[in-house]
């Protein structure tokens, strides 16, 4: 049971190591005009691989409960999948249902663990493989993987945390055939919940400092892109980098740039934060594609002293 691409390399090791019955994965999402639908990442690879391939609009329906005991499962392997499995579906498989949640629990338990793990400024985050129980990822956990975030965006993150979620299922699926996985309770003093991302998480400001501007900036998505407004006009912020702290020199450059002020400067285009200057490395500007900030700061005119907000 999965649904985004950080599911798929999983579906892909399982389907080598063993019998897959069947997939379940959230249905078609329609585009953003409404005109068209697409499936889910896993459901165009589970139906590569020909495997059947299920889409219920919820899991309590008895019909879908029935389907899945016919099916007679050993074991229900969840990743990302967007729907809570009820008792009666717990119930069902006899090594029991299981979750690689990207995260190291009990840290970042819920709907956004990577993005969190980024706003956060953790310094790594990484795969917890747990027993399903009824609470929101409060089951016990045998084995999590960790790796570092570094100035990963959520895209790349997610990527790799995908492929590490597939090698440990590689890894552990013997052992739930002989049963020697160790379970362990989580500390629920160390609980943290990563709350789904709003649009206003990432958005960006000139009284943010400039390691937090660009945390948002590798935090967001497309679904909650980290927005400014860059001399007057909309526009998203799809890469930047932090290149001051306060007081600090750029290259040969004033010592600062006033907050909320752009600076163009050899086909650089920096912004003054509260605390520090970031480059913006890729943007989009309202009805403009993606391009390079050179390359819109050219074309727009974009002169040193305007300002951002």
């Amino acid at each position: 049971m999965g649904t985004p691409q950080y599911a798929v390399p999983t579906l892909q090791i399982l389907a080598q190591r063993a019998d897959i019955v069947a997939v379940y994965t959230r249905a078609d999402a329609r585009s953003k005009r409404g005109n068209e639908l697409f499936p889910s990442p896993v459901k165009v690879a589970a139906e590569k691989l020909g495997i059947s391939v299920f889409t219920p609009s919820t899991l309590k329906d008895d019909g879908i409960v029935s389907q899945i005991l016919a099916f007679a499962p050993d074991l229900i392997v969840v990743a990302a999948y967007g729907m809570i499995l009820p008792r009666r579906i717990l119930d069902i498989p006899r090594l029991g249902c299981v979750n690689l949640h990207a995260s190291l629990l009990p840290t970042w338990r819920g709907a956004a663990p990577v993005q969190r793990a980024i706003l956060a400024g953790d310094e790594e985050t990484g795969v917890s493989l747990m027993r399903m129980e009824e609470g929101l990822d409060t089951g016990d956990y045998a084995m999590n993987v960790s790796t570092e975030i570094g100035h990963k965006s959520t895209a790349q993150l997610t990527r790799e945390l995908g492929e590490i979620a597939a090698n440990l299922m590689d890894e552990v699926l013997d052992l739930f055939q002989s049963g020697a996985l160790v379970w362990k309770k989580q500390d629920e003093s160390l609980a943290t919940y990563a709350h789904k991302i709003s649009k206003s998480d990432v958005a960006l400001s000139p009284k943010l400092d400039a390691e937090e501007f660009v945390r948002r900036v590798r935090a967001s998505s497309s679904s909650a892109p980290a927005r400014l407004m860059l001399a007057g006009v909309g526009t998203v912020v799809l890469h930047a980098s932090v290149v001051a702290h306060r007081g600090e020199n750029i290259f040969d450059m004033p010592e600062s740039i006033e907050e909320g002020r752009i600076a163009v400067v050899k086909h650089a285009v920096y912004l003054g934060c509260s605390n520090g200057v970031v480059e913006l490395i890729e943007i989009k500007a309202d009805g403009k594609k993606a391009m390079s900030a050179d390359e819109y700061a050219r074309g727009a005119r974009l002169k040193t002293g305007a300002t951002w907000q």
